[in-house]
C-alpha cells in the first residue's frame, strides 16, 4: 500500500494578488507528478510557498511527518527546489558544490579535495554523467547545472523535489539528461513534482499529470489515460473541435471546400508602394509569416504600411474582415495591432518606470479603477507573476534603465501578451539576433500566437526567419511587369 507524503487542502496564500483559490494536491511516497497550467494560473505562487517565501492564509500543508496551518510558512530540509536560476556556486567546482553546499556534509577541519572529488566521480559515474567532478560550474552547460543540482539532492538525501520554470533555456538534449535523472531518483523513492507550462515534459516518468487553471486544480489525467485533446479543453480553456484540435496538434487546421478553414485575420489586396508593386497575401490567426527580401525593401514598406507609419491605399488592407486606415502607429494599436521596430532597444521600456509600471502600460487603462486611477494590485500581480521569466533576481525592484537587452525584449514582448492584440509586426528584429535573443522570440511568439494573434516578420535573415515562422514569403525586386514574390512553407517544431 502506497505511503501518503503531501496533503495540500484547500490552500490560500497570504499575499496580495495570489489566485491560487482553495487549492488541493495530494501525492504519495515516490510518486511523479506534472501540474501544468499557463500564465497566471498560480504556479508561480505554488513554488514561492515550497521556496518558503509565502504563507498560508487558509487551508493545511502535510509533508512528511510534519504539517503546516494557517499563519505559517512553509520550512523544510528535505525540500529541494529548482528555480529558473541554478543555486549552484559558479566559482566552485562541480564536487564542492556537491558535497560541501550539502544539507548533509557538515565541513570541520582541513577540506580533502581528493575525497570529496573521489565521492562526486563516483556519483556521476552512477548516474552516467559525463562531467568531471573537479570541473567548475562555470564550465557548465545549463542542463549539466541542474543534473548537479539533483545530484546534491541525492547525496542530501531529499525525499520530495519540487522543479519549477528550467525547461526555457535547455536544449532537448538536456531534458533527456535531466530525465535520466529523475528516473534514478524515482526508483529510489524520491517524490518529485514538476511545474510545467503548455505539455507534459515527461510523460514516460509522470503517474499524473494535473491541470491547474485559475488557481484551482480542474482535472487529473493518469497515465494510462491521457488524452492530448481532452487535456487541452481543460488546460487552455479551448472547446471548438478545431480550436483544440489546433492547441493538441500544434497545426492549422486546414480543410479547403469545407468551410471550416479559418478566416483570415488580416488581408492585403494589391498594395502598390515605393518598392510594392500590386502586393497580396492574408495571414490566419496564429500563423507567424514571414517577409524575406535581401535588399530590405519592400518586406519594410509592407510592415510600416500596415503599423500606421505610411499611409496605406483605400481598399488594399482588411483586419477581421473590416477595412484597415490606421492613419498612425497610434491608431494602429487602437484598431489592434502591435509593433516592434527596428530600433526597438530604443524604445522597449521607459527608463524611469519600475519594471510593474512599463509590463502594464499596454493595458494600464484596461485594469485601471474607473478608467483614471492605475491598479496597483493587479500591477503588483502581473509583475511577480511574469517578472520570474527575466533574468534579473528582483525585477519588482528596477526601472526600466537596468534592464539589459534581452530583458527589454522580454519586456516588450509580455506586453504584447497582455495586450492580447490581432495583429503583430516585427520590423526587421531577426536580422542581428544572437542565439539568446533569438530563443527568447521564438518562445514568447509561441505563447503570443497561441492567444489568435497573426505574426508578421520582415527580415533580410533567412535562415532566422526559417526558425521561427510557419510560411515565408520572398519578395524579389520589381521589375516592369511588377512585384514578384513566392511562399516557402517551412517545418517549425
Amino acid at each position: 500500500m502506497k505511503q501518503g507524503f503531501l496533503e495540500i487542502d484547500d490552500l490560500v496564500l497570504e499575499e496580495e494578488g495570489t489566485v491560487l483559490d482553495r487549492f488541493h494536491l495530494r501525492m504519495f511516497r515516490g510518486d511523479f507528478v506534472e501540474l501544468l497550467g499557463t500564465a497566471g494560473s498560480g504556479k508561480a505562487d505554488l513554488a514561492a510557498f515550497f521556496a518558503g517565501r509565502m504563507h498560508i492564509k487558509e487551508g493545511s500543508v502535510m509533508i512528511g511527518s510534519g504539517r503546516y496551518r494557517k499563519g505559517e510558512t512553509l520550512h523544510d530540509a528535505q525540500i529541494q527546489c529548482l528555480g529558473e536560476t541554478p543555486s549552484l556556486a559558479p566559482s566552485l567546482s562541480v564536487a564542492e558544490n556537491i558535497m560541501l553546499l550539502s544539507g548533509k556534509r557538515i565541513v570541520r577541519g582541513v577540506i580533502r579535495h581528493r575525497d570529496l572529488e573521489t565521492r562526486v566521480n563516483f556519483l556521476l559515474s552512477e548516474f552516467g554523467l559525463g562531467f568531471r567532478a573537479d570541473t567548475r560550474v562555470s564550465h557548465l552547460t545549463e542542463g549539466e547545472k541542474r543534473a548537479a543540482e539533483l545530484l546534491r539532492a541525492a547525496e542530501s538525501g531529499i525525499q520530495f523535489i519540487v522543479i519549477d520554470n528550467i525547461f526555457n533555456s535547455l536544449g532537448q538534449e538536456d531534458v533527456q539528461l535531466i530525465e535520466s535523472i529523475l528516473g534514478e531518483l524515482k526508483k529510489r523513492g524520491v517524490t518529485i513534482l514538476v511545474l510545467g507550462g503548455r505539455f507534459p515534459i515527461f510523460r514516460n516518468l509522470s503517474d499524473r499529470v494535473t491541470v491547474l487553471r485559475a488557481g484551482k486544480n480542474v482535472r487529473t489525467f493518469f497515465r494510462e489515460n491521457f488524452d492530448r485533446e481532452e487535456y487541452v479543453r481543460w488546460a487552455f480553456g479551448a472547446s471548438r473541435p478545431n480550436e483544440v484540435r489546433e492547441y493538441a496538434t500544434g497545426e492549422l487546421v486546414r480543410r479547403s471546400g469545407t468551410g471550416e478553414e479559418r478566416n483570415p485575420v488580416l488581408e492585403i489586396r494589391k498594395l502598390d508602394g515605393e518598392y510594392l508593386r500590386s502586393f497580396s497575401c492574408s495571414v490566419r490567426a496564429g500563423e507567424i509569416v514571414g517577409l524575406y527580401d535581401m535588399n530590405n525593401r519592400q518586406n519594410r514598406e509592407l510592415i510600416r504600411f500596415l503599423a500606421g507609419d505610411v499611409q496605406l491605399p483605400k481598399n488594399t488592407a482588411y483586419l477581421r474582415g473590416k477595412p484597415y486606415l490606421p492613419g498612425s502607429v497610434w491608431a494602429a494599436a487602437r484598431l489592434g495591432t502591435a509593433y516592434i521596430p527596428a530600433q526597438f532597444l530604443q524604445s522597449a521600456v521607459v527608463g524611469k518606470m519600475s519594471y510593474g509600471e512599463n509590463l502594464t502600460l499596454s493595458v494600464m487603462r484596461k485594469n485601471s479603477i474607473m478608467g483614471t486611477f492605475v491598479n496597483r494590485r493587479i500591477e503588483k500581480y502581473l509583475a511577480r507573476e511574469f517578472g520570474s521569466e527575466l533574468g534579473a533576481d528582483h525585477p519588482e525592484s528596477m526601472n526600466g534603465a537596468e534592464f539589459d537587452a534581452a530583458d527589454k525584449m522580454r519586456i516588450i514582448l509580455q506586453r504584447i501578451l497582455l495586450q492580447r492584440p490581432a495583429v503583430l509586426l516585427m520590423e526587421d528584429v531577426l536580422s542581428d539576433m544572437n542565439i539568446r535573443m533569438l530563443k527568447i522570440q521564438t518562445d514568447y511568439l509561441a505563447r503570443i500566437t497561441d492567444t489568435g494573434c497573426a505574426a508578421l516578420i520582415s527580415s533580410q535573415n533567412l535562415m532566422a526567419l526559417r526558425q521561427v515562422c510557419d510560411r515565408i514569403i520572398v519578395m524579389s525586386e520589381p521589375g516592369a511587369g511588377g512585384g514578384h514574390f513566392h511562399e516557402m512553407i517551412t517545418e517549425r517544431s
